[in-house]
């Protein structure tokens, strides 16, 4: 488990795969901007849209009300808020943190991208 979410794994030099790299480095930059708790798996989905990951929370803390506050000291825009997922938006870019049974998914990518973040049964 890795205290940053890690999306960047692909060649952007190579010509079949440069648009998805191309995104997972831009979700890269938007995982290292935000202030982070939890420790993270290095599985989860990269593509075009964007990269999750998964979470776990290894003290008991309100994981919204810290990405909430962060999200918002950092210039993002909440658009979604319940007791189980938030979406903070800026510049065409998104934010997601889902929380989940077992810790939670963080997801970073495009804003026009939809509500896709899901818990791994």
């Amino acid at each position: 488990m890795d205290s940053t979410p890690q999306c960047m794994g692909l060649d952007s030099s190579d010509p079949e795969t440069a648009e998805t790299a191309a995104a997972e480095q831009e979700s890269q930059r938007i995982f290292d901007s935000i202030e982070r708790i939890g420790f993270f798996s290095a599985g989860g989905e990269s593509g075009v849209g964007g990269c999750d990951r998964q979470v776990v929370f290894t003290e008991d803390i309100d994981a919204l009300e810290h990405y909430r506050s962060t999200l918002t000291m950092a210039g993002w825009d909440v658009i979604e808020d319940n007791e189980s997922r938030l979406r903070a938006e800026r510049n065409g870019l998104a934010f997601e943190v889902l929380l989940c049974s077992e810790g939670g998914v963080v997801w970073a990518g495009k804003a026009t991208d939809s509500f896709g973040t899901t818990c791994n049964s």
